[in-house]
């Protein structure tokens, strides 16, 4: 796992200095330590994300997700890292 986190950080910072090296092309870089942000770095509002998220499936013609309920987490896989070439 720590593998796979240091790929994570080398991207991380990669995209930074991208951001910072060029911030007219690419906006400016803000850590807010959020995945979803507004591009000044604040943090959206999470029903507008899940609105745009539910706007989505239905243009896509997508049957509705059911509401996440502990059993159902309990059953997703978790996700491993891709494999060392």
């Amino acid at each position: 796992m720590s593998a796979w986190r240091d790929i994570q950080k080398e991207e991380k910072a990669a995209w930074q200095a991208k951001h910072r090296k060029n911030p007219q092309k690419y906006g400016p870089y803000v850590d807010s330590g959020y995945v979803f942000t507004m591009p000044d770095g604040r943090p959206w509002h999470p029903d507008t994300v899940s609105q745009a998220f539910s706007r989505l499936i239905t243009r896509l013609g997508l049957p509705p997700h059911p509401p996440a309920r502990p059993a159902t987490l309990r059953s997703v896989p978790q996700a491993s890292p891709p494999a060392s070439p």
